[in-house]
């Protein structure tokens, strides 16, 4: 963050300003705090960020902003509600930057969407990114006060599941290229249907610049039929993309492809697996050109892409190939993930959680997922009463299929079963916490 003063702040957001002084950072978390920076005393349900001013103080905040009247040894900015002051602060801060913005959405895949636009766009830009996943109003608070005038080029991730928030979220990061990865049934709980989630997608228009352009999967339907005003760049695997993927083939270490951007042709490696990965590599691919980034220097960025978190990291552990892709899950990219598992040699034992917030529809796209299982591995073991359903219908498909509530009984058949030579496969809900079972299995 530029060092603002604290008078300034106060004034974004509309706070008592208690004394005078000058941030230059943010923080949720007095463990991180660092010289210069604003702590938000965020009251959450088990935790009150005022106890903890003090301790930021220690660390080296300069400032805190709080909802309480209190005695603390840096000065204050009080306001009504901290959460949505540290909205007003990013949103005022984000105005006086000059970079590039591009902003991502979609039902699967925006963090690793993001991290390739990252990657592309680095090869040219010193680029900001969101950190970690964060993508909801605190997080992208976050995210953009933590950007700085080094900044030439920042790419955001947003984040939804109700009708309303990504308005609020484009509003505040007011992109100049905005991306929509996809269409699925993440969140079909809270929004009813596809096209209740393709509604609350298109808000992130809302947001972008009128010379801004659009940058959506052309393979999806209800994309092409919105009627977007904007200037639109179709990427996907569609001969009437702008940006689309040929000849994909897998490799030893990921997959390549034929990138078609705008005409040119360019040969792309990627040390991930799957077209779901493609996909996105065409996206970031989008955003580059865009940018102004040459077609070569980008594929030679995504040759040495790195995914984050627990996003399909492959590795051999115990004799067997890991495919530990845990951090999140929904029936798109289940789908995707069991591709990837198909493609490998060997018994493969798909060990699949359950997918939340999918409302009304969950059992029957449980059931689904355990039909693409039964084509796509030989062994299904589930984590979670939903998935359960999965396991049902890929044992009337004929499939070895168990269905286990306790995570140590699923570690253990696990390491009864799987043999040198196996792959496996780690996916469910973030709820889920399908790491845990990894973890009990390679003790």
């Amino acid at each position: 963050m530029r060092p603002t003063s604290l008078e300034e702040i106060a004034r974004w957001c509309g706070g008592v300003c208690s004394a005078g002084t000058t941030v230059s950072g943010m923080c949720l978390d007095s463990r991180t705090a660092v010289s210069g920076d604003l702590f938000f005393a965020v009251k959450g349900q088990n935790v009150d960020g005022h106890s903890y001013i003090e301790s930021a103080a220690k660390n080296g905040a300069s400032a805190a902003v709080v909802t309480e009247d209190g005695s603390w040894s840096i000065p204050t900015v009080k306001v009504a509600d901290a959460v949505r002051a540290a909205a007003e602060i990013a949103a005022a801060y984000r105005k006086t930057l000059g970079s590039k913005f591009c902003a991502v959405t979609g039902s699967v895949g925006k963090t690793t969407t993001k991290e390739m636009i990252h990657t592309v766009l680095s090869a040219k830009y010193n680029t900001g990114k969101s950190t970690k996943n964060h993508n909801n109003l605190l997080g992208l608070s976050l995210s953009l006060l933590a950007q700085d005038d080094s900044h030439e080029a920042v790419v955001l991730e947003l984040g939804m599941n109700h009708f309303g928030e990504l308005s609020e979220l484009t509003a505040m990061a007011l992109p100049d290229v905005a991306v929509i990865t996809n269409i699925g049934t993440m969140h079909i709980e809270h929004l009813g249907s596809r096209e209740g989630i393709l509604k609350a997608k298109l808000e992130i228009l809302e947001g972008l610049a009128s010379d801004g352009i659009a940058i959506l999967n052309g393979n999806e339907p209800l994309l092409r039929n919105a009627g977007i005003d904007h200037e639109i760049c179709w990427f996907g695997f569609s001969d009437d993309c702008h940006v689309r993927g040929e000849n994909y083939r897998e490799t030893e270490i990921g997959c390549e492809f034929d990138a078609v951007v705008y005409g040119s042709r360019q040969k792309v490696c990627l040390p991930v697996e799957g077209r779901h990965n493609v996909m996105n590599a065409l996206s970031a691919l989008a955003v580059g050109y865009r940018y102004n980034v040459p077609v070569s220097e980008m594929a030679e960025a995504l040759a040495e892409f790195r995914n984050t978190g627990m996003r399909q990291n492959i590795y051999k552990a115990k004799g067997c190939i890991i495919i530990e892709d845990c951090y999140n899950a929904g029936p798109e990219s289940t789908a995707a993930s069991l591709s990837v598992l198909a493609s490998k040699s060997g018994k493969r034992i798909a060990v699949l959680g359950s997918m939340l917030e999918l409302g009304d529809h969950s059992r029957s796209e449980h059931e689904k997922i355990g039909h693409i299982a039964a084509q796509s591995a030989d062994i299904l073991l589930t984590f979670g009463d939903d998935m359960a359903f999965g396991a049902a219908e890929a044992k009337k498909l004929g499939m070895e299929a168990y269905a286990y509530t306790d995570k140590d009984e699923l570690a253990e058949m696990l390491r009864h079963t799987a043999k040198p030579g196996d792959t496996i496969l780690f996916k469910g809900s973030r709820g889920m916490k399908m790491e845990q079972i990894l973890e009990a299995f390679l003790k």
